[in-house]
């Protein structure tokens, strides 16, 4: 388990100053994400492992290719693939700069489909799923694939692999089998996506999920 902390989001490009205006006593740590290359990202590893300050990776590392998330629920099997592929990459180098954690979406893309009611900060169609492109039951057969995946790649490379929940309508419980069966997966809570899914699928219960 990752020990609980608060940290803040220090995403595109990291200097000493933005830290020091952002960071306090309770700070203890710091989430980047789409650093501009890799001195950029040793730059901000060099000055956490000097600060004793422990840093996550939310994907992606690099922004070289825009705000990109592997879809590592894919039904179309060469973009699975590239998901892996993309996966492999980037665990290789949170592994290389001392990174506490390395998280990913899951489902990536979302899959749900109506009815549902309409909210703002849902994808759009394009950037989902709906079960007749991903039934169940190849919802978790991808899942089952994806977990064993990165069990192995946390074993290769020693890099601690989380999944952050994104929205998965009616397979919740493909997403609850698939942490309980890989535990060695760390899952992160978004509490902001918890409200949203309340609001957009009747009969969603955030208390009985968390």
């Amino acid at each position: 388990m990752i020990p609980r902390r608060l940290q803040v989001g220090m995403w595109d490009h990291f200097t000493e100053d933005r830290w020091e205006e952002l960071a306090d006593k309770y700070i203890s740590g710091m989430e980047i994400c789409s650093f501009p290359n890799r001195e950029a990202l040793l730059q901000v590893s060099d000055f956490c492992c000097s600060q004793r300050i422990a840093f996550g990776v939310h994907a992606p590392i690099l922004g070289d290719a825009g705000y990109r998330l592997p879809q590592v629920n894919a039904p179309e099997p060469e973009d699975f693939r590239e998901a892996l592929e993309q996966i492999l990459t980037e665990v290789q180098l949170a592994s290389s700069a001392g990174a506490d954690y390395m998280l990913f979406h899951y489902p990536f893309y979302p899959v749900f489909q109506e009815p549902f009611t309409p909210y703002p900060r849902l994808p759009d169609p394009e950037h989902r799923y709906s079960y007749n492109q991903l039934s169940k039951t190849k919802f978790r057969e991808m899942s089952k694939r994806l977990f064993e995946f990165l069990c192995e790649l946390q074993l290769r490379y020693g890099q601690r692999i989380v999944l952050e929940h994104d929205f998965f309508g009616d397979y919740e419980d493909v997403f609850v089998d698939s942490f309980q069966a890989y535990p060695e997966i760390g899952f992160v809570l978004d509490t902001a996506r918890l409200d949203i899914t309340r609001r957009a699928f009747h009969g969603f219960d955030p208390l009985s999920f968390s």
